[in-house]
């Protein structure tokens, strides 16, 4: 897969590839001051789990009338008619095309997003806020990262055909003010797929329902969860973005033998992993006290404490070499729930890690020092896990 930076120096040669003058009205400028970039540099292909730190105080009045509003910007436009306005899931998260030269392109998904999905369409869950948190965030990551293999999948047309396809689709998009309904659909099914692989029946119906409340297009995307159609839909886009290209250039991209899914970044592992991803620190909409929210997405650097460092050294020589090597490992990307949690009840603030099969230790924030601690580590019995 070719790198980003690769491809945008090739759009800069093709006149009219790059835009530099306004956004798209479905896009907002990312409010770089208050965002947060993620690196994902060495994440696994599963996907970034984050986790998040959050307290115990209840979100503000102004926070439920943000809720409101957003969810009216969700799920409205009900009968997919033209407008301006950012609606399904890109109402509450967007991605910002490299095909714009002035701006931090990426994935931005506002704090207050996962506010407003837990305390609404993951209501129900028997989950904590965390975890609901999380789930939040992977609806709306993997939406978005979909919009960016389009992107990308354009980019690649261009570069072939030395023409400005997907400039030319968005003027198209702005002339008769929509949004491409078979990208919506492709954009929810490709985060369907996923979070069918990671959440169990409860959670993953949650999401379905959300889904099917949203706009034309964006609630669509049940009926192409299927490999087979969900490929046809993948190549109906790809000749959405091409097809003036491709005529002007006598190419026939209509063929059966042609691959179009090939043109995306994900059949390869990792390749959405070149997408930055920001968070957008809304969090004062919340009315949550200062640093409420704190994300946890690696842990570079973890400092044992005394206590660990004794009982650490009664364990075996296998648990020893399991907590040098889960020390590696989130330094690149703290696990999954379970396998890395926030506790809860008088354990708040602390964080399990599993080490072994039967081991864990726990971990907190300090503030003072602005790093990491391990100061237990025991069977999950000693650590009163059961």
């Amino acid at each position: 897969m070719r790198d980003v930076a690769t491809i945008r120096e090739d759009l800069g040669r093709i006149a009219g590839a790059i835009i530099s003058d306004e956004f798209d009205p479905s896009e907002r400028p990312p409010q770089i001051k208050i965002s947060e970039r993620i690196d994902l540099d060495g994440v696994s292909s599963g996907g970034l789990q984050p986790a998040f730190d959050l307290g115990d105080s209840d979100y503000s009045e102004e926070a439920r009338s943000l809720f409101y509003r957003l969810d009216s910007a969700v799920l409205g436009n009900r009968e997919g008619n033209a407008t301006s306005a950012p609606c399904g899931i890109d109402a509450i998260a967007w991605y910002v095309s490299f095909h714009f030269s002035s701006v931090n392109w990426g994935v931005y998904i506002p704090i207050s997003s996962l506010a407003y999905l837990e305390s609404t369409h993951l209501a129900g869950l028997d989950d904590s806020r965390e975890q609901k948190w999380r789930m939040a965030f992977q609806v709306l990551l993997h939406h978005e990262l979909f919009h960016f293999a389009a992107d990308y999948m354009s980019a690649q047309w261009e570069v072939l055909l030395g023409l400005p396809c997907w400039a030319e689709l968005r003027q198209r998009k702005l002339a008769a003010d929509r949004y491409l309904k078979n990208e919506e659909a492709l954009a929810n099914a490709f985060m369907l797929r996923k979070t069918k692989r990671q959440l169990n029946a409860a959670k993953n119906r949650a999401i379905t329902d959300f889904v099917a409340q949203q706009p034309p297009g964006y609630r669509d995307a049940s009926v192409i969860l299927e490999t087979g159609a969900f490929e046809n839909h993948l190549a109906d886009l790809s000749k959405m973005y091409s097809s003036v290209g491709a005529i002007s250039r006598d190419l026939d991209i209509w063929s059966g033998a042609f691959d179009h899914t090939a043109l995306f970044p994900f059949v390869v592992d990792r390749g959405w992993a070149q997408c930055p991803v920001y968070m957008v620190r809304d969090d004062h909409k919340l009315g949550l006290p200062p640093d409420a929210v704190r994300l946890v997405v690696r842990i570079p650097e973890v400092v044992e404490m005394p206590k660990f460092r004794k009982a650490l050294k009664r364990m075996s020589p296998k648990v020893k070499k399991a907590w040098k090597n889960k020390k590696k490992l989130i330094k690149v990307q703290v696990p999954a729930a379970p396998r890395f949690e926030q506790l809860k009840g008088n354990m708040k603030g602390i964080f399990s890690l599993y080490v072994t099969e039967n081991h864990r230790a726990h971990l907190k924030f300090d503030n003072e020092s602005n790093k990491w601690q391990a100061f237990e580590i025991g069977t999950h019995k000693e650590m009163d896990h059961g």
